[in-house]
């Protein structure tokens, strides 16, 4: 996980999580609370779990104490239709032999007219389907705020969508939450977005979504564009998808996170966001494989804003490339970012660092360096289509083989080439453009040759790493002092 810096005024959870907080401070400064003190499932019985949730909908509990971390098994769904916080106090809810019903817990509101904001928290509390076949772990329907922190969500597997979660038309804050091993036939394997949702919103803070699986979105699968999906310091990781997305499938802004090791046989190791907004902002990429776009596949009329982050090791095993980011339509902003030992295997066409078959791309600061294709007479760093439109500036590319197959229109300037094969505005000089590389996590870079010093024109105020840039600066993501 990163390292936690001082939050960057990009992330904003919006006045419902300062909503739910609020709620949850008033309600805690409440004296009594259910302690639930009997494992097991019958609401007729004082003390129980569902006794508890019952009398809290009821309005003589807004607080629900479970204080043994013992194991509670659920024979059918506990129907939450109502506001109140749940501490769990390292306790596990777990459906039981012969449990009936499609979700072990169902959050929804009990209003149907103009309703208040429906208001749940869940605390300290694991929800395991322990791998068997069944239900889901949460279905949580429109019109509530669910606020999830220091949880587990693992080993749920379902035949519909959405192991872990299933979301439509409400607002999850997620922080310190594991979504683990869960797996869907269908599509999110953590988390699922009901497409049919206009309103839903995900925000997740210091959170793991690790060996989920699915068709498609093996972490998470975010239902249509108008979905609101804001991650901080989350990393997804091992997650896989049969179709496409396998850490993420859709857009939403993506702020220090890790993705890595990621898998899909279709577009998108880490993130498919076509047709969908994505943006990144000092993230890691390392080691995704997918067919087309090892870590990243932008296309459609999708726009994707990529900035200060680094991509490492990741693949693409088809012939179209793109093992760090692949572009198919959609407009590609890839600005101070590290592109190094990336690999394109297919054995096409598409390069291993950048492929670009069609859409407009301002590709600007970057560095690629030692990436590896496959193809016969396939680029290793960047390959523009007939298509593509490309604005290409301030780069550098210093590969073994072929660094650039350009078949497109690129407009270049300031940027330097071990090669001659990026075409015009790209400076061929000889010998290595970068020295060692290093650095952790999204600060993984490739520092340029000291005689580079000046020959940029930067417009960005700072590099990959926060150095500050002058305007006569060094090409590439780096500046070195």
């Amino acid at each position: 996980m990163l390292t936690r810096r001082p939050r960057l005024s990009s992330i904003i959870f919006g006045l419902a999580a300062v909503a739910v907080t609020g709620w949850a401070a008033e309600s805690e400064a409440h004296a009594a609370g259910c302690e639930v003190t009997d494992t097991q499932d019958d609401a007729s019985v004082s003390g129980t779990l569902r006794w508890c949730v019952n009398k809290a909908l009821s309005g003589a509990y807004s607080k629900i104490i479970i204080d043994n971390a013992d194991t509670y098994p659920l024979d059918v769904p506990l129907a939450i239709s109502g506001s109140m916080l749940i501490d769990g106090g390292m306790s596990t809810i777990v459906p039981a032999s012969g449990f009936v019903g499609d979700s072990l817990l169902e959050i929804a509101t009990s209003c149907s007219g103009p309703c208040p904001l429906q208001n749940v928290v869940l605390r300290s509390v694991t929800l395991d389907g322990d791998g068997v076949a069944g239900p889901r772990g949460i279905d949580l329907d429109s019109g509530v705020v669910l606020e999830m922190e220091q949880s587990v969500v693992a080993g749920f597997a379902t035949t519909d969508n959405g192991a872990g979660l299933r979301v439509t038309d409400a607002t999850v804050l997620i922080t310190s939450t594991n979504f683990l091993g869960n797996a869907a036939d269908g599509d999110g394997g953590g988390i699922y977005v009901d497409p049919s949702s206009t309103t839903a919103e995900l925000h997740l803070d210091d959170s793991l979504f690790d060996e989920n699986r699915a068709f498609d979105g093996g972490g998470i699968h975010v239902g249509n564009a108008t979905t609101v999906l804001n991650a901080l310091y989350t990393e997804f990781s091992e997650n896989r998808a049969k179709g496409s997305g396998g850490g993420v499938s859709g857009g939403g802004l993506f702020e220090r996170c890790i993705l890595a090791y990621n898998e899909t046989s279709g577009f998108g190791g880490a993130i498919d966001s076509r047709d969908h907004s994505l943006t990144v902002l000092e993230s890691f990429f390392q080691r995704n494989i997918a067919e087309t776009g090892g870590a990243i596949d932008v296309g459609g009329i999708g726009v994707a804003d990529i900035r200060r982050s680094a991509f490492h090791h990741n693949q693409a095993t088809g012939e179209l490339g793109g093992g760090g980011v692949h572009q198919s339509g959609a407009h590609l902003t890839l600005v101070n970012s590290t592109l190094a030992h990336n690999e394109a295997q297919g054995g096409g066409t598409g390069a291993a660092g950048v492929s670009i078959d069609s859409g407009q791309s301002t590709l600007d600061n970057l560095t690629f360096y030692f990436n590896n294709g496959s193809g016969a007479g396939a680029a290793e760093g960047l390959y523009v289509a007939g298509p593509a439109i490309v604005d290409l500036r301030n780069s550098l590319f210093t590969q073994t083989g072929l660094n650039c197959e350009i078949a497109g229109t690129v407009m270049a300037s300031t940027s330097y080439a071990n090669d001659f094969s990026c075409g015009p505005g790209v400076i061929p000089v000889p010998g290595a453009l970068t020295a060692s590389c290093g650095g952790s996590d999204f600060e993984y870079h490739c520092e340029p040759s000291p005689g580079l010093q000046g020959l940029g024109v930067c417009a960005t105020q700072v590099d990959q790493i926060g150095t500050p840039r002058p305007t006569a600066c060094f090409p590439g993501s780096i500046e070195l002092p």
